[in-house]
Order: C-alpha cells, then sequence, then structure tokens
C-alpha cells in the first residue's frame, strides 16, 4: 500500500496545499462564528479543524525537509508520518472538508434567522440611497456602497472622514463636473451624470454623539419641480401680458367713452354758439331764459370732465374715507409708481374697508418709509385687533396675488394689533 514518501513531490505538495486551504477556511469560520458572538460547539468545532489542518500542514512541511534536506531533527516523526498510507491522508482531508462544509452552511443558515453586523451591511449595501453613520470626531462605523460612490464622485476620496464629507456638502465645495444646487443643512446635489441626490443629517437619540447621513435619490422629483417652475414662471408672464391687455382693454374704452362725450359737448357748444349769435342778432323776450340755462349745463359738464380727468387712485381714495367717514392719516410719501401705487391704494381700500365692517374703527394710520430704491409700507388702524387667526381670503388673497405679480412682499400680522405690511421694490 502506498505511503507519504512513496508519493511524488509533485502529489506532496498538492496535498499539502489541500491542508492550507483547510487553514484558510477554518480561519474565515473561526473569525464569522466569533463575529456572530455565538460560543459552545461550534466555536470549539472551528479551533479543532484549525488545529488538524495547521497539523497537516507541519506534518508535509517535516516530511518535506527530512526528504530533500535529509534534516535529521524530527527524523522518527517523520518517518511515522511518512509511512501513513495516502488513503488515511485523503480520508483526513475529506472528512475536515466535510466539517468545514457543514459548519458554513450552519453558519449561513444561523445568519439568514438572525441580525448581525454582516447581515446589516449587507442590506445596507444592496439599497439605492446612501447611508452613513458616524461619531462626532467623523470616524465612520458604517457606510453602505451607495454612500461611499457618492462620496468618491463629489469628494474624490473615500469616506475616511464623514465631518469633513459633510462640510464639503454644507459650502458646496465638490469635486469638478458636479453641481450644488443648494447648501446648508439641506444639501442638494447633481453629479457629473444628471443623477441629483438630497442630504440630511440628524444626530442618533440611541447614542449621544452618533450622527447619520442619508442620501436620496430625488432626480426626477427634481426634474418634476423645475418643470413645474418653468411652467409657472410662463404662466406668470401669460397672466400679467393677459392683466395688462385688459388694462389697455378698459382705458381704449374709457377714452372711446371720453372721446364720444368730448365730441357731444363739442357738438352742444357748437349748437349753443349759433344760438347766442342769433340771439344777439335778433333778440327774442323767451330764448333768454332757454340759452343761459343751456351755457350753465355745458359749462357744469365741463368742469365734471376736468374732475374726472384730474383725479387718482389716491385722491378717489381719500374721497371714499370722507364719503364713509373715515379719516387717513398719512406720514411720509406715497409712492407714485404705477404698479406700486396701485398695490398700495387697494392695500388701502382694503384695510378701509375690513376697518369699517369688522375692527369698528374709524381712522386709518398709514407710515411710508424708504428702503433702498424701494419703500416700506405700513397700515394699521384703531379698531379691535383681531380675535381669531387672519385668514387671507377674499380681498386680502386678491392682494397677496397682486403683491406677488409686483414683486412686493406682503406680511399680516394680528397681534397686539392689525398690521399690512408691504415691502415694495420701487416707490
Amino acid at each position: 500500500m502506498t505511503n507519504i514518501f512513496e508519493l511524488a513531490p509533485a502529489w506532496r505538495t498538492v496535498f499539502a496545499l489541500f491542508a492550507m486551504v483547510q487553514v484558510i477556511l477554518s480561519l474565515y469560520l473561526l473569525v464569522r462564528v466569533t463575529g456572530q458572538k455565538r460560543g459552545g460547539m461550534k466555536v470549539v468545532e472551528c479551533v479543532l479543524v484549525l488545529c488538524v489542518s495547521l497539523a497537516m500542514v507541519q506534518f508535509f512541511a517535516v516530511v518535506e525537509d527530512y526528504l530533500v534536506n535529509r534534516n535529521i531533527r524530527g527524523v522518527r516523526f517523520a518517518e511515522w508520518f511518512g509511512g501513513l498510507p495516502v488513503w488515511m491522508i485523503v480520508a483526513e482531508l475529506i472528512a475536515m472538508f466535510t466539517v468545514i462544509g457543514y459548519t458554513v452552511k450552519h453558519v449561513n443558515d444561523w445568519e439568514r434567522k438572525h441580525i448581525t453586523p454582516r447581515s446589516l451591511k449587507e442590506a445596507t449595501d444592496l439599497m439605492q440611497d446612501g447611508i452613513c453613520y458616524y461619531s462626532e470626531n467623523g470616524l465612520a462605523y458604517q457606510v453602505n456602497r451607495r454612500m461611499e460612490q457618492l462620496s468618491m464622485a463629489l469628494t474624490g476620496s473615500y469616506m475616511n472622514d464623514a465631518c469633513e464629507f459633510w462640510d464639503r456638502l454644507y459650502y458646496g465645495r465638490l469635486e469638478d463636473g458636479n453641481l450644488s444646487i443648494r447648501g446648508g443643512d439641506t444639501p442638494m446635489v447633481m453629479l457629473s451624470d444628471g443623477m441629483v441626490y438630497s442630504f440630511v443629517k440628524t444626530k442618533l437619540e440611541i447614542d449621544e454623539g452618533m450622527y447619520q447621513i442619508f442620501a436620496t435619490e430625488i432626480t426626477s422629483l427634481y426634474d418634476i419641480t423645475k418643470s413645474y417652475r418653468e411652467s409657472n414662471a410662463r404662466l406668470t408672464e401669460m397672466n400679467k401680458r393677459l392683466r395688462a391687455m385688459g388694462e389697455g382693454i378698459n382705458r381704449m374704452v374709457i377714452d372711446k367713452e371720453v372721446l364720444e362725450a368730448k365730441i357731444r359737448i363739442h357738438d352742444n357748444l357748437g349748437a349753443m354758439l349759433l344760438a347766442s349769435r342769433r340771439y344777439l342778432a335778433n333778440p327774442a323776450p323767451g330764448d333768454r331764459q332757454e340759452i343761459i340755462a343751456a351755457w350753465t349745463q355745458n359749462v357744469d359738464l365741463l368742469r365734471h370732465e376736468r374732475a374726472e380727468t384730474e383725479a387718482d387712485d389716491y385722491e378717489l381714495l381719500y374721497e371714499t374715507a370722507e364719503d364713509v367717514g373715515m379719516t387717513l392719516e398719512l406720514e411720509g410719501e406715497l409712492p407714485q409708481e404705477p404698479a406700486v401705487k396701485k398695490l398700495v391704494s387697494t392695500a388701502m381700500h382694503e384695510c378701509m374697508t375690513n376697518t369699517i365692517r369688522h375692527a369698528n374703527g374709524d381712522r386709518l394710520f398709514i407710515s411710508v418709509q424708504e428702503a433702498g430704491e424701494g419703500c416700506i409700507v405700513n397700515i394699521r388702524n384703531n379698531g379691535r385687533a383681531p380675535e381669531k387667526e387672519i385668514s387671507e381670503s377674499g380681498g386680502l388673497g386678491s392682494l397677496r396675488k397682486l403683491a406677488d405679480e409686483c414683486g412686493a412682499k406682503m406680511t399680516v400680522e394680528g397681534k397686539p394689533e392689525f398690521l399690512l405690511r408691504l415691502e415694495c421694490p420701487s416707490r
């Protein structure tokens, strides 16, 4: 029966390599079982397999040293091991590989049924979003594959320092080809391939000094939002053109009516001049009073037309306030730019209406302060403060839309008193 000494050197090398494979596999299993924090027989199994495999490697090393170098040290052991039949070595290798295979299956089955650091890592690596857990000094404890890819793409390095990574997102210091859409506490970036990610940092409550960075892929949402913004911009521009067109039509109608009135007055004046000439040429007792009444009527028409022509929004507002018993107290100079003038006069009219209807007041205080190229208009009243939260519906809602169209900022407060503030871009 063939023994170890009688084997060719190549076959002895093959058996030694198999023994080395056993050592590596048993070390791998020992690390996995220890990482599962399991005691008992499985750890003992792995240790025994490791010891037997190391012994086999040592045996083959001693035999080879004896045969090649004729080393007399360990000669008895070499002669004993070298005299063993080959089938025993093959049986040992098969037995050890069987034990290793069974242990691998058992470890895998246990990990499928229990949560382990390894299973957590594998699960987070399957996520399409990036996630990183790190301490306050920047040491990353767990980083999934997607976050590592994002770190490499955005900063040019792996997640070695999570605090530095967050600072670069916060201030928008990214590698060339990437775009920082938004910095600050909720950074948003666009990668060079067009993918958009949003980042959020939170402090974990379960462990003091631990933080989490979460990256979410929002490319489709960003594209939809961008499309909506562009559509809203186009609709806003179209709305402005339609509003301007409507105002132009109104002016055309008013101008047409004024022109027709002027034509009528002109015709009436012409007829009056002819009647007056005939009367002067041939006076008649009954014509005098009729001519005087006609002249009085035409003069009144001319005065009324002049008053309507010269009156503007503010003057009409003051006349309305006087008619309803409301006093307007002005501090500063009201803006005269047409769009802002319309906004301010509309706001004053709305506040005057609400003061009478809801606050039971009779006085409106308007203060105008310069602010750069624009102005700030504050409107208060002497009525009761609102009892409930102010709802911007009806007139206030329309005023809000008008302010947005003018590029003005509108603020409404109810406590401790009613205040409507308009921050206008021009005056």
